[in-house]
């Protein structure tokens, strides 16, 4: 589960910011929070973030994305780092990114925080707290590191971080060299699942796997929610159908072994394809939707033919059925989760998803929307929402509602928010007589 995840010099966010998902002392909701005894704490299971266009919703998932992308993925010697600091102030152009995570994999409590320039890891530590003392495994420093002496692999490690790149995280570099001391704190972050806009969570795989079960799941929910589709399946096409060249054929050909499927990604207009190697060839499945004929039959649509609520609602199914599977740690983060969903769906995809909460459970999902309809004391704590807002200077601030003083149980929050007192919202100067300047 997510602690708490603080970024500094990242785009808008200049100075350090922080998510926390830790629980205040308000009373509502009080039985979906997760206890942790070990460690003292309460657990928030959702965030909502608000925010005028350009205050640093988007960037604040990004800055997630990027962190994450930076510890999972071995970096060639001579590529730059993406990050992208601050750019509107002449010293914060020059100085590192910083990206922290406080993280509870398997019931231990970690920290594991990173700086980066363009071209350099300046800094990186891992610890675990344990009660109240705390072990750091390790602290780089540049091209330094400090390791834990007690680690049952420590000379392993050190020798690991002589070939760790000036580019690339050690955390990355020591589970790549099959050192397991880190694995349990490297699997939290390629388990954490981060979908934007217009990103897929994947072309629900299951339809291609034995596991009808899950399939079904989400077929019954489909119809539930009103979407004219009877359930979903697949056909099988031919290279030729979508375009798919003879060099990318022959590369796919090679790269799947048999019995392995793989999802190809397409123009964000046209759903993924799934690719598998059956009997030493390529096989191709496109994904279809059913609908019922007035004449009793079953019509099949291509995936693309439905319209994009529908399409982001498939997206959105398989981790929403992840969130409320008890047995299923998972952490779920969305950019815009109202991208092209009714309010009254979403609203209920929400509600499903807290009413299956409980104490012992170890889900969390975190998402940014305009949806103002959402923003509800009736569905959400004080401390579940909140806001970006974009400083004069450019920078950006976050901020839960919780901070705020005197703001009651029954208060309709979403009048105050749409009326400016807790802000988060544009600053519009444009008015009925500025449309022209004759």
């Amino acid at each position: 589960m997510l602690v708490n995840f603080t970024v500094e010099n990242w785009r808008s966010f200049r100075d350090p910011t922080s998510l926390s998902m830790i629980a205040t002392r308000e009373k509502n909701h009080g039985r979906r929070l997760t206890k942790i005894v070990k460690h003292k704490m309460r657990l928030l299971p959702v965030a909502a973030i608000y925010g005028g266009n350009a205050s640093g919703k988007t960037g604040l998932i990004e800055a997630m994305s990027f962190a994450q992308m930076i510890i999972l993925r071995s970096e060639k010697s001579d590529r730059p780092i993406p990050a992208e600091p601050f750019l509107l102030n002449s010293e914060s152009k020059e100085s590192p990114s910083r990206f922290s995570f406080t993280f509870l994999a398997d019931d231990r409590l970690f920290e594991y925080e990173f700086s980066c320039t363009l071209r350099t890891i300046i800094y990186e530590q891992l610890t675990e707290f344990l009660g109240a003392r705390k072990r750091v495994f390790f602290v780089r420093n540049n091209d330094k590191v400090i390791i834990d002496t007690t680690l049952p692999d420590a000379e392993r490690l050190q020798f690991a971080f002589l070939g760790t790149n000036q580019n690339q995280l050690f955390l990355n570099n020591a589970v790549s060299q099959k050192i397991a001391t880190f694995d349990v704190a490297y699997d939290w972050f390629e388990a954490l699942h981060i979908i934007g806009p217009h990103s897929h969570f994947g072309p629900c795989r299951h339809f291609f796997s034995s596991d009808h079960g899950f399939a079904e799941q989400v077929n019954d929910m489909l119809r539930q929610l009103d979407t004219g589709i009877t359930g979903l399946g697949s056909r099988r096409v031919s290279p030729e159908d979508v375009g798919m060249s003879e060099v990318f054929r022959k590369r796919m050909e090679r790269d799947l072994r048999e019995g392995e499927s793989r999802s190809i990604y397409r123009p964000l207009d046209q759903a993924p394809l799934i690719a598998s190697r059956e009997d030493g060839q390529l096989c191709l499945f496109k994904q279809v939707s059913h609908h019922l004929a007035d004449d009793g039959s079953i019509a099949a649509f291509d995936l693309d033919d439905e319209s994009e609520g529908s399409r982001r609602l498939i997206d959105l199914l398989p981790p929403f059925l992840d969130l409320v599977d008890p047995e299923t740690p998972t952490v779920l983060i969305i950019d815009e989760i109202d991208r092209s969903l009714h309010t009254l769906l979403l609203r209920r995809l929400l509600e499903w998803y807290l009413e299956s909460r409980a104490s012992e459970s170890r889900t969390q999902l975190v998402f940014t929307t305009h949806d103002v309809l959402l923003m509800d004391q009736v569905l959400f704590r004080r401390d579940e929402m909140w806001v970006t807002e974009r400083e004069i200077d450019g920078s950006s601030k976050l901020f839960a509602l919780s901070d705020y003083e005197g703001i009651r149980y029954d208060k309709d929050i979403r009048k105050s928010y749409l009326q400016g007192r807790l802000g988060g919202i544009p600053r519009i100067l444009l008015s009925a007589e500025s449309r022209f300047n004759e």
